[in-house]
């Protein structure tokens, strides 16, 4: 009886946490700019502190989302797929980023 339930909404859970993975960018670059000084005025706690939560943030949905999606996604195999590829993305950027900043 539950079977017929449970596999709808991992069907919705793994189509949400795909789209998550598209707010990588947008809370990577916030967390940036919360950290930034502006005109010479360093950044004050609050701000730091902010702008952790929205690198944390940026992490869990580049890397926590896709696998979970992988992991949820069963025999989809399109959702699989696109989680794979969006987990391969996330760490050729980081490897691109870390390279570069070498």
């Amino acid at each position: 009886m539950i079977r017929p339930v449970v596999r709808p909404l991992l069907k919705v859970l793994t189509f949400l946490m795909l789209i998550a993975w598209l707010a990588t960018p947008v809370l990577a670059y916030g967390g940036m700019i919360m950290g930034a000084s502006f005109f010479g005025e360093p950044p004050s706690p609050a701000d730091r502190a902010e702008s952790t939560r929205l690198w944390v943030l940026a992490g869990l949905t580049a890397f926590v989302a896709p696998a979970l999606a992988a992991l949820t996604a069963g025999r989809a195999r399109p959702a699989r797929t696109v989680a794979l590829v969006e987990l391969g993305i996330s760490v050729g950027v980081v490897i691109l980023l870390w390279l570069a900043s070498r």
